[in-house]
């Protein structure tokens, strides 16, 4: 199977336009208009009875077509959508919501979320533009040099058609460490952003652990008519929590020195769900903590210079001495 329009979210949504109308639509005429194969027009309206999507058979000129269920949904513009009302609070915290969504300017996805809220200024009797403008001088975000996704884009929706079908994917990925492109056969789990990037869980094939791996790393992309198993007792949230940064490796437990001029940033922020800070009495503080992903630890504590200083473990210790100095036979 190849990539093509009928395997994302997005066709996800145009089915659900189809349905909406008063005549409904056939499997055939979704597939026609959608140009993907009949049985993908199923799985599309599949999923969106598996999201609550009430949708009822129709006879229409000895076709059977599917609707929307007229007491499920009111027309709004040329869909439809439940009776729904949006207080002040609600409206503030949409939009704080999609200016996080940043790294999907330029995808088909923005312009839904666009389209979203236009939806939302109609149904309101509130100056929605004012209002935005209003919130955009309350709530600034920082530029985290997001990457791009825009070329990404039908990738990333293949990945979202496999993610909620529990579908197995061919991937081409580029390691930077290997500097080569190899072919692997993923289950992938879930998206996560983090520091401006796209991520992804995911279980290979030939490994039971989950992995980590970078969107903008997928060259190709094909779903495999192969579905996967959630595996049992994976938490993506747990697992980000317990992490330091980015790199999810083995646990680690370390015990770290800052001096008194950094001690106040340390104590004003929960570093780890199992920190344990000691405040010392020249002012100094000692923090304690179990995480993932040595080199993010290592890194962190590198950038605080002299006004940081790891305790344990001894081993870790040694080998930060050692890259401090490579550091200064640089200078």
């Amino acid at each position: 199977m190849t990539i093509n329009r009928g395997q994302n979210v997005i066709r996800i949504i145009e089915t659900f336009d189809l349905l909406a109308r008063p005549q409904g639509a056939t499997y055939s005429e979704i597939a026609e208009i959608l140009d993907v194969h009949e049985r993908t027009a199923r799985r599309n309206v599949d999923i969106l009875m598996q999201f609550g999507i009430e949708v009822v058979e129709i006879d229409r000129e000895e076709k059977v077509s599917y609707k929307v269920s007229h007491d499920y949904v009111k027309r709004v513009g040329s869909a439809k959508f439940p009776c729904i009302f949006f207080s002040l609070p609600e409206i503030i915290a949409l939009y704080l919501m999609k200016t996080n969504f940043a790294i999907l300017n330029g995808t088909q996805v923005e312009g839904h979320i666009n389209n979203a809220f236009e939806k939302i200024a109609s149904m309101t009797t509130l100056k929605v533009s004012e209002l935005v403008d209003s919130i955009e001088k309350m709530y600034i975000k920082n530029r985290d040099f997001d990457k791009n996704y825009a070329e990404k884009e039908k990738i990333i929706d293949v990945l979202n058609q496999a993610i909620i079908t529990k579908m197995q994917c061919k991937i081409s990925y580029h390691s930077f460490s290997k500097d080569n492109t190899a072919e692997y056969d993923i289950s992938p789990l879930c998206f996560f952003y983090k520091n401006g990037g796209l991520y992804l869980f995911v279980r290979f094939n030939n490994h039971k652990d989950v992995r980590t791996i970078a969107v903008e790393r997928i060259e190709k992309i094909t779903l495999l008519n192969k579905d996967y198993k959630y595996p049992r007792g994976f938490n993506p949230e747990k697992l980000l929590n317990n992490s330091f940064g980015f790199i999810f490796d083995d646990p680690i437990s370390v015990k770290i020195w800052f001096s008194s001029s950094q001690a106040k940033y340390i104590d004003e922020r929960a570093w780890s769900p199992s920190q344990i800070k000691t405040s010392c009495p020249d002012g100094s503080i000692i923090l304690e903590l179990n995480t993932s992903g040595w080199f993010d630890v290592k890194r962190w504590i590198l950038s605080f210079g002299a006004d940081a200083k790891l305790l344990e473990p001894i081993e870790l210790a040694e080998e930060l001495k050692y890259d401090l100095q490579r550091a200064l036979s640089a200078y």
